[in-house]
């Protein structure tokens, strides 16, 4: 594992060296010297990530962040294009697991935004309200399946187009599971339960951009 002391430049090339490693038997590297060299990822709208750790019995959420394998080894992953994860796990069908969506929230208008969790089973909602000074726990659902209107957040005070980092986890026994976050302003009338889960123009993740490309063979009508 590698940790960077500084901030990547989104989209910049970096290369790391590697010099003269040791196993843990006291065995040198093969090949002793190693450059690595990658693109640092880059901030894109559209998209959540959702990892799936499997066979992690019980409703609670410390189930999962106590797994050995946690936060780093997941048995899947997903990409979803809303804050909902019934559009890429539609059916009911797995039992027994935890889930992370992470990503990165981004209101359209500044102001008092309240967010809203809902899940099956119980969940937790973490923000970083001012960057880079780490995650908040903001909601958490300790039963399941609540409407939007019984697990909003305190308002809190958003810059309208600032990316604000933005953790979810779940956990599911058995029956139905989901997980879904709903935003709105303060100041907005709409009833909380009405509401639909965030949608991609308002989230974001970062993706490694090198070597991309899409090529349109029909021009779209």
């Amino acid at each position: 594992t590698v940790t960077f002391e500084n901030e990547q430049t989104p989209g910049a090339s970096y290369t790391v060296n590697v010099r003269d490693v040791l196993s843990s038997a006291g065995q040198a590297m093969d090949p002793a010297v190693v450059d690595v060299t990658f693109n640092a990822f880059v901030l894109t709208p559209g998209f959540l990530n959702l990892s799936i750790w499997d066979n992690i019995p019980t409703v609670n959420v410390s189930a999962l962040t106590s797994d050995a394998r946690y936060p780093n080894s997941p048995d899947a992953r997903y990409v979803m294009a809303s804050f909902d994860t019934r559009t890429v796990l539609p059916t009911d069908s797995r039992e027994n697991f935890g889930g992370r969506v992470d990503g990165f929230f981004i209101p359209p208008t500044s102001g008092n935004w309240i967010l809203y969790l809902r899940s099956d089973d119980a969940s937790e909602l973490w923000m970083d309200l001012q960057d880079g000074a780490g995650l908040t726990k903001i909601q958490e659902e300790i039963g399941c399946c609540g409407a939007f209107s019984k697990l909003p957040t305190a308002p809190l005070a958003l810059t309208g187009g600032t990316a604000y980092r933005v953790v979810a986890l779940y956990k599911e026994a058995g029956g139905g599971d989901f997980l879904q976050v709903a935003a709105k302003p303060e100041s907005d009338p709409t009833p909380a339960d009405t509401l639909r889960p965030i949608s991609g123009t308002s989230v974001a993740t970062f993706v490694n951009g090198a070597g991309v490309s899409i090529t349109a063979s029909t021009q779209p009508q």
